[in-house]
């Protein structure tokens, strides 16, 4: 199907006239079967057009074609635009931009598909045309943005004798709801739980490998009872769980969410001995308080730190 472009150009005069025709030059029609011709009109001269067909494919995985319009004899021929390999199904035409002080254009294709890790992010990329139509350099920006970062979770459980069985069963639960929600984000978990001992229930390279079953193993978890050795349970994560051969990404976020019911008791460390690790590798913490922890009421709530209640 052919797509035809329509247009009128007016002249007015500022002779006083008894009678004037509105229309007294005759419409120009540009005709051209590129799909979407005429979609972006811009008149750089008095007698040429600049005209795009986004929606055109001229070659595999290649969209979007620019003519130039002569007016006088309706004449419309390709502009040769060398778009980069990466320049995929970009929709050039899309968007264009005169500059009125240079004459000078831009034309732009928003649509440049970029396949991540669990989402497709779409990328821009725009041509500068001088005022006779010539492309000025290439492409810009000349290579596509990077994906979105990963982030990498981990959940640090209070398995303390202190925290009651009903708190217990309520960490578990967060856990298994704050996992589902972020499935799919480009996250991935990892669960371990503390108390005098340590015990990692699975690591982000088991998260991968077990596929669904990370919700029985969640289920499955037995409170250990004993002091709650804070400090020394986030220098592990921050030495061990977010290590490469725990399956932690280099470029990704870190995140540490640390569930539990109240101060430390019994460690030989304090935070203030590991917080500067968990700093210096760029992980952002989050305690989350069970029971009576971080009791919103009690004013000693600070920044950081929130109450489970808040998300069950």
């Amino acid at each position: 199907m052919d797509w035809i472009l329509t247009l009128t150009c007016l002249c007015t005069v500022s002779q006083p006239a008894v009678t004037f025709n509105v229309d007294p030059v005759a419409w120009k029609s540009f005709i051209n079967p590129a799909t979407a011709f005429g979609y972006r009109v811009i008149q750089t001269k008095t007698d040429r057009l600049l005209v795009s067909a986004p929606l055109n494919y001229y070659r595999q995985n290649r969209k979007g074609t620019i003519y130039e319009c002569n007016i006088g004899s309706s004449a419309c021929s390709q502009i040769p635009i060398q778009v980069p390999d990466h320049g995929v199904n970009m929709s050039l035409g899309l968007s264009m931009s005169k500059d009125p002080k240079s004459s000078e254009t831009l034309v732009c294709g928003p649509t440049i598909p970029r396949q991540c890790p669990s989402i497709t992010t779409y990328n821009g990329m725009c041509f500068q045309l001088s005022e006779s139509f010539s492309v000025r350099g290439s492409g810009l920006p000349p290579n596509l943005r990077d994906c979105p970062r990963g982030t990498d979770i981990v959940f640090l459980m209070d398995g303390s004798g202190s925290v009651s069985d009903i708190d217990f069963a309520q960490m578990k639960s967060f856990v298994i709801r704050m996992i589902s929600q972020l499935l799919g984000r480009n996250s991935q978990f990892a669960v371990m739980q503390y108390s005098s001992e340590f015990d990692i229930h699975f690591d982000f390279n088991q998260f991968k490998r077990n596929g669904n079953r990370w919700k029985n193993l969640i289920d499955g978890i037995q409170q250990q009872r004993g002091y709650t050795h804070t400090p020394s349970a986030i220098r592990k994560v921050v030495r061990e769980l977010f290590g490469s051969t725990r399956g932690a990404r280099p470029g990704a976020n870190k995140v540490l969410l640390v569930i539990t019911d109240g101060e430390t008791y019994g460690d030989h460390l304090s935070l203030y001995d590991v917080i500067p690790e968990a700093e210096s590798k760029g992980i952002i913490r989050y305690a989350i308080g069970v029971g009576t922890a971080f009791n919103p009421n009690s004013g000693e709530t600070r920044a950081g730190n929130y109450s489970i209640q808040t998300y069950c």
